[in-house]
């Protein structure tokens, strides 16, 4: 009986441990966001990572498919804002992974990225080019 009480004692002491660092990490979280990498992946890894955590990759204008001329300052950008806008506060300025393909160039998605510390689009290959991962309901 002792046993089972110290054994109880020291996971309850670990998961209470363990809530803060939890509970710390989604609140820096900026608005609109679900989940984000620490470390860049590939197109597929990244669309995984999101599924993983109950979301999707952003898109633009609510597309799975653009060309470059379509996506015009102010396009709608899940979590983002819109293109141009201010970069989401507490968001490291770095290219993430959108769930919207370069309708122009096929095997490339979109990513966003910090400009000047604004919202500005661009594409990468889906396979070779890595990005971060932020992930929206």
């Amino acid at each position: 009986m002792k046993r089972i009480l110290s054994c109880s004692f020291v996971l309850s002491l670990c998961l209470l441990l363990a809530l803060p660092a939890v509970a710390g990490a989604a609140e820096k979280l900026p608005p609109g966001f679900i989940a984000v990498s620490d470390s860049t992946l590939n197109w597929s890894d990244a669309k995984a990572f999101c599924q993983q955590h109950g979301g999707k990759l952003p898109l633009i204008n609510g597309s799975a498919s653009l060309a470059w001329g379509s996506i015009s300052s102010g396009a709608a950008i899940d979590g983002f804002g819109a293109k141009g806008a201010p970069w989401p506060s507490g968001l490291p300025g770095d290219n993430y992974w959108t769930g919207t393909e370069d309708a122009g160039d096929p095997g490339d998605s979109w990513i966003v990225h910090d400009h000047d510390g604004n919202v500005y689009v661009n594409s990468l290959h889906q396979s070779g080019d890595v990005g971060r991962v932020v992930c929206v309901p």
